[in-house]
């Protein structure tokens, strides 16, 4: 055995989670979901790190994804927790144009992550954002991240916070230009959302999907009285 000694570092991370993928592949017969998620995964991965932050690691396992981008002492880490926000506001919006839901948090924490292993404080906090905390298919934003923007007195327009109290990313605030393509992708996607509804009988499930109609069309509503 290797007495190679590895240790645990600070990082802005985060831990997602693709909804509805247990049922799905619990139901398929001929690959054509796992094809469908494996195309999406990499295009995911390859549409936000390089115009957001090349240095933003990620795994995968799963229906679920970890992001990490490590803070080196030189780094600013509010700056670096923006750049994985606004990274995982285009992570969730591109799943969004495919029709599909995704939960998770974000906190600046210890971690580590290499090809063969994830863990540490910050994948359990954020897991637990996700799996107890977020409920419906958002992605919230840990109450570190929250205390260092309040107190260094930072802003950002991809964060909301919810009825609830809760802090998440407002993943649709990612495109602001070219109002007509905005209203007709929400649309289209509220459409969705509301087909999904009508067939549900879940009330869980009723439930995250009446929380996404109501975040798009207050979304809608924003657009148009700017």
């Amino acid at each position: 055995m290797s007495s190679n000694k590895i240790s645990y570092y600070t990082s802005a991370f985060a831990f997602i989670d693709v909804l509805g993928t247990s049922n799905a592949m619990q139901n398929e017969k001929d690959c054509s979901f796992l094809n469908t998620m494996n195309n999406m995964y990499k295009s995911a991965i390859h549409i936000a790190p390089y115009c957001i932050d090349p240095k933003i690691k990620h795994k995968i396992f799963s229906d679920n994804i970890v992001f990490e981008r490590i803070i080196k002492s030189n780094d600013d880490p509010i700056q670096i927790a923006l750049q994985l926000i606004e990274f995982l506001a285009i992570i969730q919006e591109f799943f969004s144009d495919n029709n599909k839901l995704i939960r998770g948090g974000v906190t600046i924490g210890q971690s580590y992550l290499s090809d063969n292993l994830v863990l540490g404080p910050a994948l359990l906090e954020t897991y637990e954002l996700e799996s107890k905390k977020a409920i419906y298919p958002r992605i919230l934003i840990s109450d570190t991240i929250i205390s260092k923007l309040n107190s260094n007195n930072y802003n950002s327009k991809l964060i909301k916070k919810d009825r609830d109290n809760k802090y998440f990313i407002d993943y649709l605030k990612t495109r602001t230009k070219n109002y007509d393509y905005i209203k007709n992708k929400i649309n289209n996607y509220i459409s969705f959302l509301e087909k999904e509804l009508s067939n549900e009988t879940d009330t869980r499930i009723k439930a995250k999907l009446l929380w996404s109609i109501n975040y798009c069309k207050e979304r809608l509503k924003e657009l148009m009285n700017n």
